[in-house]
C-alpha cells in the first residue's frame, strides 16, 4: 500500500497520564481500519520514556500499524508540536487527535470514504460524543460552509481534535499549523484555510468521544 493510501494519526503529548496512553492503545485496537501510523509528538518529559516503551511493546503484536514517538528538546506549545508532526509526515490523510479524547470504531473507515468522495476538500471535520460533567451529549458541527463562516464570528465551532486533514491539499496551499502559537493554533489555521478558499466538509456523523478541556483559552 503506498503511503498516500495510508492513514496518519498526529497525537501532540503534554505529560499525559498513563492511564490515558491505554487508553489511546485500546482504541487503536478497536478500530475497524487498520494501516496506520501513528506520530506521537512529545515535549521533552519524564513521559518520554515510557511512551517508548508502551509503544515499542504496541509494535511489537502489530504487523498493520506502526507507532512512533518524536521528542521535542524545548517546550515551544502546541503549535510547535503540530506544524513539527505535519512537516513530517508523508501520508495523505492526517487525523488530529488528542489525549484523553476517544476514537469511535468507525473513525478511519469514514474518513477514508469521505476522502475519497470528496478528493478536493481539505479539512474534515465531524460531529463528536461530547462528556460534559460526566454525561455524553450528542454534538453537532455546523453543516457547511456558510454556518461555519457565521459561527466563526462567535466562537471556534470545529472540535478540533475530530478534524481530518488532507495532505495533498494543504501542502499545495503550503498550509500548516503556526510553530508560534501557543493557544488558538487550530482556529488560525481554519481562518488562514478559508482565506485560501480551501474546501470544508463535515461528516455528519460522530467519529470521538470529546471531553472538553476544564480550561478554556
Amino acid at each position: 500500500m503506498r503511503a498516500s493510501e495510508n492513514v496518519a494519526i498526529l497525537v501532540p503529548e503534554y505529560n499525559s497520564k498513563m492511564e490515558d496512553i491505554d487508553l489511546l492503545l485500546e482504541d487503536i485496537e478497536n478500530l475497524k481500519d487498520k494501516n496506520i501510523k501513528i506520530y506521537c509528538i512529545s515535549e521533552y518529559s519524564e513521559n518520554y520514556k515510557c511512551l517508548l516503551n508502551k509503544f515499542d511493546n504496541f509494535n511489537l503484536l502489530s504487523d498493520s500499524l506502526k507507532i512512533e514517538v518524536f521528542l521535542l528538546r524545548e517546550k515551544k506549545g502546541l503549535g510547535y508540536a503540530l506544524n513539527y508532526g505535519m512537516s513530517i509526515i508523508e501520508e495523505n490523510l492526517i487525523v488530529r487527535h488528542d489525549i484523553p479524547d476517544r476514537m469511535l470504531s468507525n473513525r478511519l473507515s469514514t474518513a477514508r470514504k469521505f476522502a475519497k468522495n470528496y478528493p478536493d476538500v481539505g479539512i474534515f471535520y465531524s460531529d463528536a460524543i461530547e462528556v460534559r460533567n460526566g454525561q455524553d451529549q450528542y454534538c453537532r458541527s455546523p453543516r457547511n460552509m456558510s454556518q461555519l463562516l457565521k459561527k466563526f464570528t462567535i466562537k471556534n465551532p470545529i472540535i478540533h481534535p475530530t478534524v481530518v486533514f488532507n495532505n495533498a491539499v494543504l501542502k499545495q496551499y503550503n498550509l500548516n499549523y503556526d510553530p508560534q502559537l501557543r493557544f488558538c493554533e487550530d482556529l488560525d489555521l481554519w481562518l488562514r484555510a478559508i482565506k485560501s478558499r480551501v474546501k470544508f466538509c463535515r461528516i455528519d456523523e460522530p467519529t470521538l468521544k470529546y471531553t472538553r478541556p476544564k480550561t478554556l483559552r
